[in-house]
């Protein structure tokens, strides 16, 4: 496996990769998906650990997109995937609001959970992943990067739960209290 520039496509290789970007587009729907998830998880983590995560998160996506896709990781799309997934297990009750719009007409916001809006995205990937390598098609899209990173960023989450490293809130509840697997 190679860490260096070309893979990755970064200069700075693995780690690199996360903050590099195909084009504008990408770099804005990133950030729009940072700004919604990630300030809450921020707040919880402290900014040390979350961007510690972010990173780890980054590079596992990374890797796991080198393993099962010719898609090279490109873009910090699996670190915030990762942070979706730490959202889900830290606050699964909340919700987010989500604006659509026809043409160029804004028309409003729905508030829906954040399990539909997650879970939307997460579908996405797996399904858009299945008829990928059904079809022989190719997206240029990093499925198992965002897959991946929802997946690790969910254990990473849950493992600072269990471990008591990071704790709930006056009046929160996480998935891991839903659940009920902590006593």
């Amino acid at each position: 496996m190679m860490f260096g520039s070309g893979y990755w496509n970064s200069d700075l290789g693995l780690l690199g990769s996360v903050m590099t970007h195909a084009d504008i587009m990408h770099l804005v729907g990133n950030m729009i998906f940072l700004f919604v998830f990630g300030n809450a998880v921020s707040a919880k983590l402290g900014h040390t650990m979350f961007l510690s995560l972010y990173f780890i998160v980054g590079a596992v996506s990374g890797l796991a997109s080198s393993m099962f896709s010719d898609v090279p990781g490109l873009g910090a799309s699996g670190a915030i995937s990762g942070v979706t997934g730490m959202f889900i297990v830290l606050f699964p009750r909340n919700n987010v609001s989500v604006f659509y719009w026809f043409g160029i007409r804004f028309h409003g916001v729905w508030v829906v959970s954040s399990w539909v809006a997650i879970g939307f995205y997460f579908a996405k990937d797996v399904l858009f992943y299945i008829i990928e390598q059904s079809s022989g098609a190719s997206f240029g899209i990093g499925f198992i990067a965002h897959i991946s990173g929802t997946l690790t960023g969910a254990v990473l989450a849950t493992i600072l739960l269990l471990t008591d490293r990071i704790r709930p809130s006056r009046g929160e509840q996480t998935l891991v209290d839903l659940w009920g697997s902590k006593a």
